[in-house]
């Protein structure tokens, strides 16, 4: 089998870190022939497409962040940006000065309140290996991903609301709730502007402008499609 030149394997693996992130975690990308895109991103520290993206964190790094109450308030960014947010926990050589219980009780919390997994690495070498791994399954995926939803209709009439609003790409359960918490009816929020929809926490330029097409855009069959394009 014919390998990939180095050019033809950075343009087919793409990744966004923040500049903070540690050399150690970079070089083991860089070994790996991925040369990942370093720009400003924080406080996430990476991005593998526009619906996985999250932070890597040492158990030190972890217990400064809840020191500095920084730790949840980035746990919501996070879940507002990203629609499969991911924790990545890297061990530390020495952490025997930690709080073990304090570190036990957010982690919890990091799941149950904002449903957010967490993966535990055991060095930089593992971490960069993980990111490989997702940004190729993602890639791979998104050829075969089957984009009707699995999960079963709710009956109530304010589930279904939500339920609907979550078929965006971009918009989770979180966000849905607070839309229409803002516009109260559908009727409402369908005529909203973009600068209306960035009102409400979560919704940014990119998504208000997304949710506005879908919402005013004349709908055009399949057919219709196929007949645009030949």
């Amino acid at each position: 089998m014919t390998s990939k030149s180095g050019s033809e394997r950075k343009e087919a693996i793409v990744i966004v870190i923040d500049s903070s992130v540690r050399e150690d975690i970079l070089n083991e990308l860089y070994n790996r022939g991925v040369m990942p895109e370093i720009t400003h991103i924080e406080p996430f520290q990476f991005k593998v497409s526009e619906e996985i993206g999250g932070f890597i964190k040492t158990f030190q790094e972890s217990y400064e962040s809840i020191k500095k109450n920084e730790f949840f308030e980035n746990a919501e960014l996070l879940r507002n940006k990203f629609l499969r947010p991911l924790f990545i926990l890297e061990r530390d050589e020495n952490k025997s000065d930690l709080e073990g219980n304090a570190l036990l009780e957010t982690w919890a919390a990091l799941f149950v309140r904002f449903n957010i997994p967490i993966i535990l690495s055991r060095s930089a070498r593992d971490t960069a290996r993980l990111l490989l791994t997702l940004l190729r399954r993602e890639k791979s995926d998104k050829v075969t991903r089957i984009t009707t939803r699995m999960t079963k209709a709710p009956t109530e009439n304010f589930e279904l609301q939500k339920y609907i609003l979550k078929g965006v790409p971009g918009i989770n359960d979180e966000l849905a709730r607070r839309l229409l918490i803002e516009f109260k009816t559908f009727e409402k929020l369908v005529a909203a502007k973009p600068e209306e929809l960035m009102k409400v926490k979560g919704i940014g330029k990119k998504l208000a402008a997304k949710l506005h097409t879908v919402f005013t855009s004349s709908y055009k069959s399949d057919q219709q499609n196929k007949e645009k394009e030949t």
